[in-house]
Parts: C-alpha cells; structure tokens; sequence
C-alpha cells in the first residue's frame, strides 16, 4: 500500500509540474502589445534570436526586448486594458508580465532612455522597474527617464504614481516629480508645470535628466533667496521662472 501511495504521489507530482510547464509556454506565446507607431529604426528582440526591425502591427510577445536608435520613437499599445507607452531615442524595455490573482498584469523593465505611458478607462495595475527603482501605477499619464549616471527621474501629469525601491517609498501626484539617486531611496514629492513636463518629453537633448536637476537647483535657489518676484517669467535656457503667485 505505502508503495502504491508513493507511485500515486509521484504521478501527482509529474503532472502537476507538466501543467505549470505547459502553463508558462502558453502564456509565453500569448502576446501582450502590438507596435502601432513606428519611426526611424526601431529593434526587437526576442531570446537568443537576432535583433530585427520592430514593424507597425507587430505583436509584442513576454520576454521580447525593444529598443530605439539615435533617431528611433514608436508607440506599443496593450492588447488587454486601456495602456500607451510611448519610447524616445536611445531607449530600451523588455515587456513582461505577473500573474496577480485572475489576471495577467503588465511588467515592463527599462534598462535606458525615456518614456511616457497613459493609462485610460478604468485602474489598471502596471510595474516599469528600472536598474534603481520601481513605478508602480494605477491609471495615470507620466513620464519616465532612466540614466546611469543620474537615475530615475518621475514625472507625473496626471493621477498618483507610487515610486519605490529597497530604502523608500513616496506617492507622486499630479503635477509633481521624484527622483531615485543610486544608493538613495526617492526624494519628496515637488512640484512641476505640466508644460514643463511636456517641454522634458519632447526635448531631444539625451541629457534631459540633467536638465531636470539643474532647473530643480536653479528654482531652490531662487525661492531661497527671495528672488521669486523679481525674476517672475524671466526664462533662463528655456527654463521659466516661477513667480511668487504660484
């Protein structure tokens, strides 16, 4: 009896790990975007396979990596929920996803570059994690930059956004920015025009996190020194000051 139990147990086993293999092959095969924009050169990647041009109407499959060139911009629409993300130059994601209860949610990794995403309709969960942190939103519009050198910059237009890694956490709102430092949990919430954000996505300037922490100084600076008034819509570089009033 106990060895029948045990050959009873062992095939048990044997077909539960067949329907979890079999699972995750479906799910693999199953795609979860498609390109709808396409322009310049845009790649996509799927395992060990060679890089190929990204085309418009190509299904986006998990584990499948795409990335712009100097000059590339596409935009990838979901296939389940109401989700636009769109891709500047010189950026890269490898599209995902989790398992969470009935559903298959997106998860996005960006290794580089910049973003701007839209949720619409009714809240979705989405996860983009770069190298030093993770977004985690919930119907929204925002825009996303990762660097090396100065991190991840978050910039909300629209809805709350919950940005975090291993030393924090913080809600970003409506018009609002944070940004995670390597080795820094994310810094509190400040504000930001929505204009200004707009003018941060369609820079084409590859330092435009840069950017962001130099206005950021440029405005402490000001309103530390009382300078407000006095330089109210003055506009430095493109940068316009903002007046006592706000």
């Amino acid at each position: 009896m106990n060895r029948l139990t045990a050959k009873l147990n062992l095939a048990i086993l044997i077909l539960l790990l067949l329907v979890c293999s079999l699972s995750g092959q479906i799910i693999n095969k199953t795609a979860i975007a498609a390109a709808t924009v396409i322009k310049g050169k845009v790649w996509i990647k799927t395992g060990l396979q060679p890089r190929h041009l990204l085309k418009p109407g190509q299904q986006i499959f998990p584990n499948d990596t795409v990335f712009t060139s100097d000059s590339g911009y596409a935009e990838i629409t979901f296939l389940h929920g109401k989700r636009i993300i769109k891709l500047q130059s010189k950026s890269e994601l490898i599209f995902q996803i989790k398992k969470d209860r009935k559903d298959l949610l997106p998860r996005i990794m960006m290794k580089i570059g910049k973003i701007w995403m839209k949720i619409t309709g009714s809240p979705a969960d989405t996860e983009i994690d770069t190298p030093n942190a993770v977004v985690s939103v919930k119907g929204t519009e925002f825009l996303l930059i990762f660097d090396p050198e100065t991190g991840t910059w978050l910039s909300v237009l629209n809805g709350v956004v919950e940005l975090s890694n291993d030393l924090g956490k913080v809600l970003v709102s409506r018009e609002q920015q944070s940004r995670v430092e390597n080795g820094k949990s994310p810094t509190p919430p400040e504000s930001i025009r929505a204009e200004r954000i707009i003018e941060m996505w369609h820079s084409k300037r590859q330092d435009s996190s840069k950017i962001q922490i130099r206005d950021a100084l440029l405005q402490k600076l000001i309103e530390k020194f009382g300078l407000a008034d006095s330089l109210k819509d003055c506009v430095f570089d493109n940068v316009k000051i903002r007046g006592g009033d706000r």
